[in-house]
């Protein structure tokens, strides 16, 4: 199967794909808000649908600024450990 994320950097561009990641940010925010104040079906499949395209665009933008070296990816790998620790250790005192 062909990078479909790499084509999209490509056809798109860089910009163009960060300023569609902010938009769909945007989008889940917005469908989430909705969800909360209703939670209807109806906008429980609109938060799901938002939260795919927040995964197809995270995963190019991931390309862009973690997985181009192995110094990204192994910053990417610390800061996501630490961050995981840190909420573990947070909601463990709660118990």
């Amino acid at each position: 199967m062909p990078d479909v994320m790499q084509m999209a950097l490509d056809k798109f561009g860089v910009d163009a794909q960060v300023d569609k990641t902010i938009e769909e940010m945007a989008e889940l925010t917005k469908a989430l808000l909705k969800y909360r104040l209703n939670p209807s079906p109806d906008n429980r499949v609109k938060v799901i649908e938002e939260l795919v395209d927040i995964d197809i665009m995270l995963e190019q933008v991931q390309k862009v600024f973690v997985n181009c070296d192995l110094e990204g990816i192994t910053g990417y790998n610390k800061l996501y450990h630490d961050k995981y620790v840190h909420l573990y250790e947070l909601v463990e005192d709660e118990q």
